[in-house]
């Protein structure tokens, strides 16, 4: 079992990430789209980067952003 804190950084190099299925099954169409090249929706405008918050109970949340294009 992982423990991350606040502020704690993870690359994603794959696709089996230590975090709970639940959360991974929410994100996952976010750092799909990220990974092959694609923009999100962000407020206002498109970018390379998402917010997201655990499905279960929200006490979970992460920020996905491309850190090299």
């Amino acid at each position: 079992m992982w423990i991350f804190q606040k502020g704690e950084k993870y690359i994603v190099d794959g696709l089996c990430l230590p975090f709970c299925h639940e959360l991974w099954n929410s994100i996952y169409p976010s750092v799909y789209v990220l990974i092959n090249g694609g923009d999100l929706d962000y407020g206002e405008r498109g970018a390379k980067m998402f917010d997201a918050e655990c499905p279960d109970t929200g006490r979970v949340k992460i920020k996905g952003e491309v850190l090299k294009a």
